[in-house]
């Protein structure tokens, strides 16, 4: 069955591949139009292709109550900007004692200071050959710091971006990404060519910066290329990428414990393990490893801010940019115990995120420029014949219709008076309302 079910994309690959391989070298002149590359439309796949759209909130809530959707399953809320609804409802469990309030480890974080993450990260990274760093998957500011983290590891000698979660050519020894034309169009889009994860907006603006840089993309993730369980696969391509890339520095990011660099079981008895492990395994080298999701703000009830998080907001600025602790030996914090199995642990400040706030907007830090737009003032008095809410949409001015968004946010009612940032640029941006009101504009930032 799953042989089958991988034979459609494979194939669908290579008439894409085939149709459009002649306009590979081509290039965009932004002031003239679209190239062929983005043109693509839904028109180009099967009925039954796996696809990504953006719902609205309420079509979102249907799909549960119909059974459509998974409860639980945050990506669509994530799509449309709603960081505050899936805050509130999940977050992984604290292990390693991060829950468990120690007087003598509370008292032993005054033996550290608190240093910009990023300028580590990279001082660390230029004498490894492979950084890898993990996100928690409802949490799109860990890719957003990520992106923060190319031009810096680009100026170190990175040139290679490997994603777990960029869906896979089947049964591929070769890390190549199902997406066969990423490289040159330079954006994913919103179904399984391009992956879940890439359809939502930071996660394609990680892609977009990162080709911008001059990184290679690969993708990492099982596809049956061997009998492996999951990580050894994973570790397996990440290894055959690097011997048909010799000497050349990798960064990897996927999702949470991949990174873990002990023999630690990924379930009691399971006799599997985690990928970083299995790569150390595999080559010998120790890769970078940076974690992002446990000294970070937690609202959910079921899983509140670790006591040691807690123990240094006073010392944290609302909204800043990521983190670490480090003492005056250059040693880096790594859990109350000590034992956390991963080289970097990123302390980040309380953002605040908000269903109608990004928490993360103040960064600075992945050398572009930023301008903002007014909805409220692009809309006029358009915004009085909307029924709401209403899906905005903003895609640079010739991608292609199914590209997954630069930015996308759900307006509630006509007084909602949202300001957007993002990058300096042209863009088109497309409104949907409740009632099939489909509204297009060009704006410049």
């Amino acid at each position: 069955m799953h042989r089958s079910i991988l034979a459609l994309p494979l194939l669908l690959t290579i008439l894409l591949v085939s149709c459009q391989s002649a306009q590979r070298n081509e290039t965009r002149d932004e002031n003239i139009g679209p190239s062929a590359r983005d043109t693509l439309t839904d028109a180009a796949f099967p009925a039954n292709f796996p696809r990504y759209p953006l719902l609205s909130s309420d079509s979102i809530r249907r799909g549960i109550a119909a059974g459509k959707i998974r409860d639980g399953y945050y990506h669509p809320w994530l799509q449309i900007g709603k960081y505050g609804t899936v805050n509130r409802q999940t977050e992984l469990e604290l292990i390693w004692d991060l829950d468990t309030l120690m007087p003598a480890a509370v008292t032993a974080l005054a033996d550290y200071r608190l240093r910009d993450a990023e300028s580590v990260i990279a001082d660390r990274a230029a004498r490894a050959k492979l950084l890898i760093i993990t996100e928690s998957h409802t949490k799109p500011e860990h890719r957003v710091f990520t992106r923060c983290l190319l031009d810096d590891l680009y100026a170190a000698g990175y040139r290679h971006l490997g994603l777990e979660n960029l869906t896979a050519l089947p049964q591929a020894t070769g890390s190549q990404p199902l997406d066969s034309l990423l490289q040159q169009r330079g954006y994913p889009v919103l179904n399984h060519m391009s992956g879940i994860y890439p359809s939502e907006p930071e996660y394609g603006n990680l892609l977009r910066h990162a080709i911008d840089l001059g990184f290679q993309i690969f993708a990492y993730e099982r596809n049956g290329s061997s009998e492996s369980e999951r990580d050894l696969q994973q570790a397996e391509h990440i290894v055959a990428y690097q011997q048909a890339h010799p000497g050349e520095k990798i960064v990897c990011h996927g999702g949470w414990y991949h990174a873990i660099e002990t023999k630690t079981e990924k379930r009691p008895g399971s006799g599997t393990y985690w990928m970083a492990w299995h790569y150390r395994q595999l080559t010998g080298d120790d890769p970078l490893t940076v974690y992002q999701d446990a000294m970070n703000e937690k609202v959910a009830e079921a899983q509140k801010s670790s006591p040691y998080y807690t123990t240094l907001q006073e010392r944290l600025e609302q909204g800043g940019t990521p983190l670490v602790l480090i003492d005056d030996e250059g040693n880096l914090w790594r859990g109350p115990n000590g034992d956390m199995p991963f080289d970097i642990v990123t302390v980040t400040p309380p953002l605040g995120s908000t269903d109608q706030r990004r928490g993360w907007d103040g960064w600075r830090c992945d050398g572009r420029a930023y301008g903002t737009l007014s909805l409220h003032e692009t809309l006029g008095g358009k915004v009085d014949e909307l029924t709401f809410p209403a899906i905005v949409e903003l895609r640079g001015e010739f991608d292609s219709a199914i590209a997954t968004p630069v930015l996308a946010t759900e307006l509630m009612d006509r007084e909602d008076e949202r300001v957007l940032r993002l990058w300096k640029g042209r863009y088109r941006l497309r409104l949907r309302d409740s009632h099939g009101e489909d509204l297009e504009y060009v704006v410049t930032l």
